[in-house]
């Protein structure tokens, strides 16, 4: 009977504290990619985010054409984010505060490209596609920023961030992160790499990170998600999340055409440490998209829908795309016998008990 209540009280507080409306739009841009060993398209992964039609860097120009035909031809077309006023403000906007881009080889880190120009704009982004792609990633992580705050536009405050073998990204904006109540909780050493903490978003990868040392009594520079085990890792993602969330604040703006904006916690989180990708998905768009044979499939979540150039006339390279609900935790990680990726998705409670 206690466990049922203990239960039905999570359950209360969980709703609580996820009612928050969606918000697709004032936010960055991101996506992530997990390659199966046998399905390493190189040329698919220029295309996600190079060529391909509305391809990460594409997503960084303002003023871009409407995006619908992709959705439509993804039997996406209904998708919420796509009716809604804020987004066609963000195709309008663009995300031109810089960019990142890391991948790992092999469980093996690559370096981390990076730049603060709009990627449509900066040659360095093109010049890094080539380079990674020549490395045969298995994992990727793209993220192109629209700041909150300009003055935090620098090169230390591109996303993914990084701590050794770990890497985090944030699309959204977590009103409240510089509370006394959030710093106790992140251990200085976390806080003191490399540059004082600026932005909400590596706030809340310090945050994870030192609840993961928290909970194992190990840096988590020693230890890979497989050591400490996926299930107890995803609870802890969960559960600072969570924490997170009923710290956060809701912050109202009215913009110069008189709209007003209401800036509920968005937190679509994507976090890895080279070989397993797990995130969150809060208040934004998320998709789930998926390449390659039935035995060898490789998966993308990505921010907004992406296809190869000519998708329409060759279905072998139609990446097919769904929609995240709300409120889920997704996890890529490679199969154990066959090497395969995979993948599972689930309503953040599942991940409580």
């Amino acid at each position: 009977m206690q466990y049922i209540i203990k239960r039905m009280l999570a359950l209360f507080l969980i709703s609580y504290l996820l009612m928050a409306p969606i918000q697709p739009s004032l936010a960055c841009r991101m996506l992530a990619i997990l390659q199966s060993p046998n399905n390493q398209e190189n040329k698919l992964i220029t295309e996600i985010l190079l060529k391909g039609e509305n391809s990460l860097v594409k997503q960084s120009k303002p003023k871009r054409k409407t995006v619908f035909n992709i959705y439509k031809a993804s039997n996406l077309q209904n998708s919420q984010c796509l009716n809604s006023r804020l987004y066609k403000r963000r195709l309008l906007k663009g995300n031109t505060d810089g960019w990142g881009i890391k991948a790992y080889t092999n469980n093996q880190s690559i370096t981390k490209y990076t730049g603060i120009k709009p990627a449509y704009k900066d040659r360095q982004f093109k010049k890094s596609v080539k380079k990674l792609v020549k490395k045969n990633p298995t994992v990727i992580l793209g993220h192109i920023r629209a700041a909150s705050d300009k003055t935090t536009v620098t090169p230390d405050n591109t996303h993914p961030f990084i701590y050794k073998h770990w890497s985090f990204m944030h699309n959204g904006t977590v009103v409240g992160m510089t509370k006394p109540c959030v710093q106790s909780k992140i251990l200085n050493k976390y806080a003191a790499i490399n540059h004082k903490v600026v932005v909400d978003s590596e706030m809340i990868f310090h945050y994870i990170l030192s609840k993961v040392e928290e909970t194992t009594g190990t840096d988590p520079k020693n230890l890979k998600i497989k050591d400490i085990g996926i299930n107890k890792f995803r609870s802890i993602f969960v559960r600072s999340i969570l924490e997170l969330l009923e710290i956060a604040e809701t912050k109202h703006i009215i913009l110069s055409d008189g709209y007003k904006a209401t800036y509920s916690p968005i937190t679509n989180f994507i976090m890895t440490d080279g070989e397993t990708i797990i995130a969150f998905k809060k208040g934004t768009s998320l998709y789930l998209g998926s390449y390659g044979s039935n035995y060898s499939k490789s998966y993308i979540l990505a921010s907004e829908v992406i296809q190869p150039r000519k998708y329409n006339k060759k279905p072998e390279i139609f990446i097919k795309w769904q929609n995240i609900p709300e409120e889920q935790v997704i996890t890529l990680y490679a199969d154990k016998k066959s090497g395969n990726a995979k993948y599972e998705a689930a309503h953040i409670a599942e991940y409580l008990f």
